[in-house]
């Protein structure tokens, strides 16, 4: 009986090993870091770069990763999760996030992005914060990242 539980608890622990980290991250090949370009911008509804927003002014970002390599670069996820970004007020507490209260399948997926192309993924957000109220004015950062990819921010203001 001794044998059976250590033997379940070491396949279990394998099998824990084996699925990885959490369901948002993905695998990129080692090609990635060395032979792409990650940006982050915030826009605002004229689709113009800015740092400086009216209170409840929708916040455009956009996130892009750029092949400047001689390969296709093949991200491999473990969700239906690409992206996320998250904002942090002047005390650099997060006070909201883009993935929270979404639900994201999980599957398996591929995606290549060939030679000389750029991958693109735009979103919104309306300031409404996490607990539903608006933000202060003031000087806030916004952070954002393609899965498992170098993270990037923008500092703006609020007015």
């Amino acid at each position: 009986m001794k044998y059976i539980a250590s033997l379940f608890a070491l396949s279990t622990a394998l099998l824990l090993v084996a699925c990885g980290g959490s369901s948002s991250e993905f695998i990129a090949n080692e090609e990635t870091e060395n032979s792409s370009q990650n940006s982050f911008v915030l826009e605002d509804n004229l689709r113009q770069e800015a740092t400086a927003y009216l209170k409840g002014e929708t916040i455009h970002f956009v996130f892009r990763l750029t092949n400047n390599g001689n390969e296709d670069i093949v991200l491999d996820f473990n969700s239906g999760q690409r992206y996320d970004a998250y904002l942090k007020d002047a005390s650099n507490d997060v006070i909201w996030s883009w993935s929270s209260n979404r639900v994201f399948t999980q599957a398996f997926t591929e995606l290549t992005i060939p030679v000389g192309e750029t991958l693109e993924y735009r979103d919104s957000w309306d300031q409404i914060l996490s607990d539903g109220s608006l933000p202060s004015t003031g000087n806030y950062s916004m952070h954002g990242y393609i899965l498992n990819q170098a993270e990037q921010s923008v500092n703006f203001t609020i007015q």
